[in-house]
């Protein structure tokens, strides 16, 4: 008798649920994620980090001890190097541009330069790709629930994706209603949160995981400028290595009404 009633006591733990009501968790956990405000304009700001400062210290240990003055302006061109970038309140596109004065004549230095300050700019540009400020919507426009279950104060909620076999599915904590992991085949990952203001909450941190790739993880703090929450720091560590962002001299241009 005991197998007929273990089986009735785990069927009753996994309450299927309506893709209605899946639709109105996503719904609900939309409306505690913080999202920029209307009407929206565009934030320039200054990035500091040090995701060169192991490349520097390295190729000054490297110099000989009468070291080719172009080697040496190119490792001071390094070290001087400033991030100038803009995120759009509406759309969330983030642009960056990296000033690195080098004149050299080498086309493999140049090259390297070049190839430095394209992936400077594709990480401080991804970073806005994963904090969707501008639109904290779960689901894609034309994307649509397809089920939802419930265990427990855990809510799961499982979605269309792009094409078939990339649908993810979405956990919630009912007690927070706030989505605190993404799994889908391409990868898994699990977030936590912080309060940037009072009912609103924004990704403290993610951590990451995909096939066949080292785990990273991302965490974030906040600074406020005026009624806008805005990245203060940003820190990504993967493989044993870790980059820091700080984001400086934050400044807001209003797009009129």
């Amino acid at each position: 008798m005991s197998n007929p009633l273990l089986a009735l006591f785990a069927a009753a733990a996994l309450l299927p649920g309506t893709p209605e009501e899946g639709a109105d968790w996503l719904h609900e956990a939309e409306g505690h994620l913080y999202s920029w405000p209307k009407p929206g304009g565009v934030v320039h700001f200054q990035v500091k980090t040090d995701v060169l400062d192991k490349a520097i210290a390295t190729l000054r240990k490297q110099l000989p001890p009468n070291p080719d003055p172009a080697a040496v302006k190119t490792i001071d061109a390094l070290r001087r190097t400033e991030i100038a970038g803009t995120v759009d309140l509406e759309t969330g596109q983030a642009t960056a541009e990296v000033e690195m004065t080098v004149d050299t004549s080498d086309p493999t230095r140049k090259a390297s330069i070049e190839q430095v300050k394209q992936e400077l700019t594709t990480m401080v540009t991804r970073m806005f790709e994963i904090l969707p400020f501008h639109d904290p919507a779960l689901t894609r426009k034309d994307g649509k629930v397809l089920e939802a279950t419930e265990s427990g104060d855990q809510l799961t909620v499982k979605i269309t994706g792009k094409t078939p076999g990339t649908e993810t599915s979405i956990r919630l904590e009912r007690r927070k209603m706030l989505p605190e992991s993404f799994e889908s085949a391409a990868q898994s990952i699990k977030v936590r949160y912080t309060e940037v203001l009072p009912g609103k909450f924004a990704p403290a941190r993610f951590d990451i995981e995909m096939p066949r790739a080292p785990k990273s993880t991302v965490t974030f703090t906040y600074q406020r400028v005026g009624e806008l929450v805005f990245p203060s720091t940003i820190v990504v560590e993967s493989a044993g290595t870790k980059a820091r962002l700080e984001f400086r001299s934050i400044r807001l241009e209003r797009r009129a009404p």
